[in-house]
């Protein structure tokens, strides 16, 4: 497990390496969205979080299931091809061209869902006509036959006013007693992820799932100011569907110094 950690932990600087290639494009408005980069703690598997960590951090995370927040929200999506450039950037349902193809140039910004008609830089085409057949030819071989991978990153911020939820109470050494106390603490939670989907020759679809997850509290819940649930899934299949590896760990800023613990639901 702890060499797989090692693995794993290899595999995402890759990915992000991979996946950053600035393409030789024109700067363009569409073209700014950068890669969310994520970098999992290396912890061995027998340092599994302490109980009431674990305790505060259930506890914590239900209550913020449970609770409204006031918050903002933000993803956009980048396609790369098989050497790493840049061909597209997506935004709101909006592709802005990266690299040109036959007709769509480096800038362009594309609507298409399929069906009769696409739209550039604002204005539709028919695909009866010749200039929408060409966009419609171009942009889909944009998609089938040059994108390879797909990488997806998404920032959430939210704050949750006035959260109240059960903490462990310690005993002199530190370790938990049958009894819990409420403390209700304002909570700052941010997330952020990065699917990156790689489409290999054979057909089969391989889906990499890198997530985090902070919440940081306005009060210390014993000694706790900090919480960071970092997960990584990886899932390989024709619909990229069958989960391989799940991976979790849990990072707990406690009295002023942060600590990685492997983590098992």
């Amino acid at each position: 497990m702890k060499r797989l950690l090692v693995i794993l932990s290899a595999l995402l600087l890759i990915i992000a390496v991979s996946c950053s290639n600035d393409t030789p494009a024109a700067p363009s408005a569409g073209l700014d969205g950068a890669d969310i980069s994520i970098t999992i703690p290396s912890v061995d598997e027998d340092n599994v979080v302490p109980d009431e960590y674990a305790a505060v951090y259930r506890n914590l995370i239900t209550a913020v299931g449970v609770s409204a927040d006031v918050g903002s929200y933000s993803s956009y999506t980048n396609g790369y091809d098989a050497e790493g450039n840049r061909i597209y950037s997506e935004e709101n349902d909006v592709y802005t061209v990266g690299i040109a193809g036959d007709v769509l140039k480096v800038g362009d910004e594309v609507e298409y869902e399929g069906g009769e008609y696409i739209t550039v830089n604002g204005r539709q085409y028919k695909r009866e006509s010749k200039t929408g057949a060409d966009y419609i030819n171009d942009f889909n071989d944009m998609m089938n036959n040059r994108l390879v991978d797909l990488v997806s990153s998404r920032k959430a911020d939210s704050t949750y006013r006035r959260l109240g939820f059960d903490i462990p109470v310690l005993d002199d050494e530190g370790k938990m007693t049958a009894d819990t106390e409420k403390i209700t603490v304002t909570v700052d939670c941010s997330s952020l992820w990065s699917l990156s989907t790689t489409t290999y020759a054979n057909g089969e679809i391989k889906r990499v799932d890198t997530i985090k997850t902070t919440y940081d509290l306005s009060k210390a819940a014993n000694g706790i100011t900090s919480m960071t649930m970092y997960e990584y899934k990886v899932s390989q299949s024709e619909d990229g569907s069958n989960p391989m590896v799940s991976t979790y760990v849990l990072e707990v800023t406690h009295d002023g110094e942060t600590s990685a613990y492997a983590y098992y639901y």
